[in-house]
């Protein structure tokens, strides 16, 4: 059987989003060239820190291993963009083995095509262009994995689900909104219904420092108004709780994917992005809120982003600050998807 290897760039192994994505490409891309009697290897050449997925209790080849994932001798765990020096050190890594380098970071896949063309003559691809280059059916690609591996939780009542956090604060909703959209939720609904506050990192708890603060201004209470379970739980009991909601609210996070995997309606408040990004969810449970300010979609948070405030030691960009008009837009969101269950 021929056999071809593709080195996977910039993917952030530790970032659960990245992870689901991954794993439907590849087992897809797996499944479509045995057709054509080819084999596939993948490598990774990863950005971020060695720390994986945030307080997973289980080892990260374990983790793989659930997606169809071997991890071998070549992920590298590396900082920020210093995978540029890699193509460097081509020689000593047999760089020109591969025959499709993919990269999952389009800005990143930029850079990433000057140097591999320049050096190695090779070019960067997207997983979808390499779905065109050898005629492969991209929709299957959106079958995420649906996490049946993990059984899902129980609740006595119907469940809704704050994800207030996400990987950085440019895609974190100000937790003042978070405290107004559950003080609407709660008057609407008191306690025919429960709250849950999910998340994991450090980001994440100062996020809820900030959210349980303007809730005691509004008199909401944990305990009462609302269950806490941020650093409470490994991933694998967080994924267990997102599997039973009757809805969730998200940033755009790793758990947006997990709720679009496992078909749990998700409102999704985007920010500087835009759904045109995630055109392959499944949009009767993908539910997403754009920003509505003039600036917005820009993709530039993470470094030019002017319009921004700090609190608390941490900065949040204007796209998801307070904003009375979209906590209104997606409390109607939420009105409409939970009344049709």
């Amino acid at each position: 059987m021929k056999k071809i290897k593709i080195c996977v760039l910039n993917a952030s192994l530790y970032a659960l989003g990245d992870l689901i994505m991954l794993s439907s490409h590849i087992n897809n891309l797996k499944a479509t060239f045995l057709q054509k009697n080819i084999g596939v290897e993948f490598d990774f050449i990863s950005r971020g820190s060695s720390k994986f997925l945030h307080n997973l209790i289980i080892s990260p080849v374990k983790f793989y291993s659930l997606f169809n994932i071997k991890v071998n001798a070549l992920t590298i765990f590396l900082r920020l963009f210093n995978f540029v020096y890699l193509f460097l050190l081509g020689g000593f890594l047999n760089l020109q083995k591969y025959q499709y380098f993919v990269s999952i970071s389009s800005r990143q896949r930029k850079t990433a095509k000057i140097i591999t063309k320049l050096y190695y003559k090779q070019i960067v691809y997207s997983f979808e262009e390499i779905y065109a280059a050898e005629n492969l059916l991209l929709e299957t690609a959106s079958a995420y994995q649906n996490f049946n591996f993990i059984e899902a939780q129980t609740f006595e009542k119907p469940t809704i689900g704050f994800f207030i956090g996400a990987s950085s604060t440019s895609k974190s909703w100000h937790p003042k909104n978070w405290a107004q959209l559950l003080l609407k939720v709660k008057n609407e609904f008191g306690d025919s219904i429960l709250v849950h506050i999910y998340g994991s990192n450090k980001i994440n708890q100062i996020l809820y420092n900030i959210f349980e603060a303007e809730c005691k201004i509004l008199g909401l209470a944990e305990g009462i108004h609302y269950a806490n379970f941020i650093n409470k739980q490994n991933l694998i009991e967080d994924i267990s709780h997102t599997k039973a909601l009757s809805l969730a609210i998200t940033n755009d996070s790793g758990f947006m994917w997990v709720c679009v995997a496992c078909k749990i309606h998700n409102i999704s408040i985007l920010g500087f992005n835009n759904d045109t990004s995630y055109k392959q969810f499944d949009k009767n449970f993908f539910h997403p809120i754009n920003s509505i300010i003039p600036c917005s979609p820009c993709f530039e948070g993470y470094l030019h982003c002017k319009n921004k405030t700090t609190q608390n030691n941490i900065e949040f960009y204007n796209c998801m600050g307070y904003n009375a008009r979209q906590i209104d837009g997606v409390f109607d969101k939420f009105l409409t998807i939970f009344k049709k269950q």
